[in-house]
């Protein structure tokens, strides 16, 4: 998983394909995930709990919004990925290509 663009309240990722993506929440989050972008098919939303995690599909762009940041973990085939946040980043926006695209 390669950062290869990221700003104030968005970062953009590479990943090979196959990967698997788990948001694993440690404080209430509100979490939205969809296919591609913004406006793509809206595959997940909620409001999450300590302890509350999502699988995020494993091919094609996946796009996210987490409500607080700074209260999630990112695993990629269960190894932590760092993310780096601005302290201000509520809410931040997570694309996830995949290197095949």
């Amino acid at each position: 998983m390669v950062l290869v663009a990221g700003g104030h309240h968005q970062a953009r990722y590479l990943r090979q394909p196959g990967t698997e993506l788990d948001l694993i929440v440690m404080a209430p989050c509100s979490v939205e995930v969809r296919t591609g972008g913004a406006a793509g098919a809206l595959l997940y939303e909620d409001d999450l709990d300590a302890g509350d995690s999502v699988e995020l599909p494993s091919s094609g762009s996946v796009w996210l919004r987490v409500g607080n940041p700074h209260a999630v973990t990112l695993n990629a085939d269960g190894l932590a990925v760092s993310m780096a946040l601005p302290a201000t980043a509520t809410p931040f926006e997570l694309l996830f290509d995949t290197a095949d695209q």
